[in-house]
């Protein structure tokens, strides 16, 4: 992520994104990168690969994917509270932002449907309906636009690619799951 997104871009970071990072390199037909760059070794954490072009196009995949989910976090939270240190979070973070989401829609990553389903979200929550009369209608309107966008996450399990940018063949046991 700092090669690609800047080393403050490693404060954001987390769990999900390393578990992407290890199911896309699983699915990639690129070899693993951890046994051949010294800089993915744990003991070298500061350390950044030498160019952007060493970086495997899973971890750019999950790196663009976690910088995306965080700006729509940040964006939701000012939404909400509107407090000032989202605001800055947001400054801090704009150009991780930017480059994540050129680089996802270089690939054909539906980042603009993905930006109207939260905005849809954003509606639904700002004007709810009352559960009381129907509280299942109410919690499907809520959470209609949060499962399009699951569905549209769906891209980069469904989609693998390889260092070309051309669709990996996937085994049976995936593409059934799909």
């Amino acid at each position: 992520m700092g090669r690609l997104y800047g080393q403050r871009s490693r404060l954001l970071l987390n769990h999900d994104a390393v578990f992407l990072a290890e199911l896309l390199t699983l699915l990639s037909a690129e070899s693993s990168p951890w046994n051949a760059d010294k800089a993915y070794l744990s003991y070298n954490c500061l350390s950044l690969p030498g160019s952007e072009d060493c970086v495997p196009r899973a971890l750019q995949l999950a790196a663009a994917a976690n910088i995306l989910l965080t700006e729509f976090k940040v964006a939701d939270r000012i939404k909400d509270g509107g407090l000032v240190r989202w605001r800055l979070v947001q400054r801090f973070f704009s150009g991780g932002f930017r480059r994540a989401t050129a680089m996802l829609r270089r690939l054909d990553f539906p980042v603009d449907e993905l930006r109207r389903l939260q905005d849809r979200q954003d509606e639904r929550e700002a004007n709810p309906i009352s559960p009381r009369r129907n509280p299942a209608a109410a919690w499907a309107r809520l959470a209609s636009p949060i499962a399009a966008a699951t569905a549209k996450s769906g891209w980069l399990r469904v989609r693998p690619v390889d260092p070309a940018g051309d669709a990996v063949h996937q085994p049976e046991s995936l593409t059934a799951a799909a």
